[in-house]
């Protein structure tokens, strides 16, 4: 007669079922990593769009700016308008520092996002991209740079800008006059450099993101 050994069985279904468990919740955290990755592909992309459009509004007003000076030096309130930063060119002044806290504000949002790029890249899951996500990293890390460096430049923009303007005189021979907007200039003209560049690595970055996004739902697809 034939006898089933259930206490025999068990243990080889424990053991059958015991690795496919574990296979079960690692899929579904590198899922959750994978969606996770998605949504900062997708948010990154909406922030670097916002950043590119408060860009243009600070371009536009980079090019308003001396023209917004020589105005102001017109007035006959002409000391009085630009020591206060009440004419044309404060309120352009005021206007280009709010822009960039708009983007500031951006990306610190996009450092942030990195980080958890990283966190993700360091768990290894093996439902992750690695190519795509490897890529968005480091254009994150390069547009980090390259903004900084920008930053740096603008900070110098104000200063100069600062300096003029607090110390303004009506009485201010022409040499002087000339030497001190000719400082203005030489430092707007290195910052409208590296914006160029800033604005290469949006694209770039932008591009990445949007790569590896494209990639999480061309994999989700399959596993529906």
């Amino acid at each position: 007669m034939f006898y089933l050994n259930f206490k025999l069985l068990n243990k080889k279904v424990y053991f059958v079922l015991l690795p496919l468990l574990f296979l079960v919740l690692a899929s579904c955290g590198n899922t959750e990593e994978r969606a996770g990755a998605k949504k900062i592909a997708e948010e990154n992309n909406e922030r670097i769009e916002n950043i590119n459009t408060h860009l243009e509004k600070y371009e536009a007003l980079e090019e308003d700016m001396m023209t917004a000076l020589s105005n102001d030096l017109k007035d006959k309130n002409a000391e009085k308008i630009i020591r206060k930063k009440t004419g044309e060119v404060g309120e352009n002044f005021k206007a280009r520092k709010k822009e960039l806290a708009s983007i500031q504000k951006n990306m610190t949002k996009l450092k942030e996002n990195q980080d958890t790029l990283l966190d993700y890249q360091a768990k290894k899951a093996v439902d992750m991209p690695e190519t795509e996500l490897e890529n968005a990293i480091q254009t994150l890390k390069q547009l980090s740079i390259t903004y900084d460096l920008f930053y740096s430049y603008y900070e110098k923009t104000v200063d100069a800008e600062s300096e003029f303007y607090q110390n303004f005189s009506s009485d201010m021979k022409k040499e002087e006059l000339a030497e001190a907007i000719s400082l203005i200039n030489i430092s707007h003209g290195a910052a409208f450099q590296q914006l160029e560049v800033l604005s290469a690595d949006l694209s770039s970055t932008a591009f990445a993101m949007t790569n590896l996004a494209d990639v999480i739902k061309e994999k989700d697809k399959k596993t529906q």
